[in-house]
């Protein structure tokens, strides 16, 4: 049986040495970028906040969205929170 594609939530750690997270719907296109945060415990918390929030967490993150990425709609963003596998 073929596996059903997921939306992906993923943190990592850049040259830079910042963590970041981004959020990929299940067809693998970026919905959200977050900007650089100085320790992962931050990052963590801001992807907690999503998974148990969904797009009411955007509200409190404001500084700490990429703003190019953000651009996309609140309703692909919150299609792909319910994707997460």
């Amino acid at each position: 049986a073929a596996k059903a594609a997921t939306a992906t939530l993923k943190q990592y750690r850049e040259k830079d040495g910042k963590f970041y997270f981004k959020l990929l719907n299940a067809e693998g296109a970026l919905v959200l970028q977050s900007t650089g945060f100085d320790n992962p415990k931050a990052a963590g918390q801001c992807i907690a906040s999503l998974r148990t929030e969904g797009v009411a967490a955007l509200a409190g993150m404001g500084g700490q969205l990429d703003a190019a990425a953000v651009a996309v709609d609140e309703a692909a963003i919150a299609q792909a929170l319910a994707q997460l596998g």
